[in-house]
């Protein structure tokens, strides 16, 4: 009788090995294109929130028939309500509660055409007031992502008084 042959049953740890590399070739190609995306995306998602809070804080306001308002930090916002002692911050839903942006997200405020210095943190009043769905200020407020030239503005219609957001490097 003849030789028994034995198949191979497994793969050898160069082939393995060899693999692995390949993997770690592929994913490190990869990622920084992954990595620049996403400060694009935060900053995108944080704008869209932002404006969702302002126009729903807006129109409580105006159904509540009170004022609302605004607070900002350099990277944290907040919906304030009028109480006895001052304002406070409106817990009536968890979006109207301190929000901290995405890390590398900062806020910068105009109010008439003029800067106005955020503080770094919630200082219990409001920057921006509002008693209904068009009575906003003229403002424009920015946000920008650390390192990129990416930015967002939210800014009511002169016109129509209706929040904006825009980029303000396509206008």
């Amino acid at each position: 009788m003849g030789e028994v042959s034995h198949a191979q049953q497994g793969f050898t740890l160069l082939e393995l090995m060899v693999v692995v590399v390949v993997i770690a070739v592929v994913t490190a190609a990869i990622l920084p294109a992954i990595a620049r995306q996403n400060p694009e995306r935060q900053l995108l998602a944080e704008a869209r929130r932002l404006e969702l809070v302002l126009n729903e804080m807006c129109s409580s306001a105006e159904l509540d028939g009170r004022v609302l308002g605004l607070g900002l930090g350099k990277g944290v916002y907040a919906v304030y309500a009028p109480s006895r002692e001052g304002w406070e911050v409106l817990k009536k839903s968890p979006a109207y509660e301190a929000h901290t942006l995405a890390l590398g997200i900062s806020l910068t405020l105009q109010i008439d055409e003029k800067e106005i210095e955020l503080p770094d943190d919630l200082t219990g009043e409001p920057q921006i007031p509002c008693a209904g769905s068009d009575e906003l200020p003229l403002f424009k407020l920015e946000l920008r992502s650390a390192g990129t030239p990416v930015r967002q503005r939210l800014a009511p219609d002169p016109a129509s008084g209706e929040l904006v957001l825009s980029d303000p490097s396509t206008n």
